[in-house]
């Protein structure tokens, strides 16, 4: 039987606008890495994918 992946996609939002994509990506890695135990990040393999939203909220909704 084929082990089953599990896979999880959380959305960060407050990044700094000013960062290029690939300090945002090591941002996070480094983020997760020092919140993981040693066990966690034996299991963990972290795929970041940056996506930039163009939308803003504003008090009527999305936009």
């Amino acid at each position: 039987m084929a082990s089953q992946r599990n896979s999880h996609v959380f959305r960060v939002t407050g990044l700094s606008k000013e960062l290029l994509d690939g300090d945002l990506k090591t941002t996070l890695e480094q983020t997760l890495n020092d919140n993981f135990t040693d066990d966690e990040k034996s299991h963990i393999t972290a795929e970041i994918t940056i996506l930039h939203h163009a939308m803003k909220v504003t008090q009527r909704g999305w936009h």
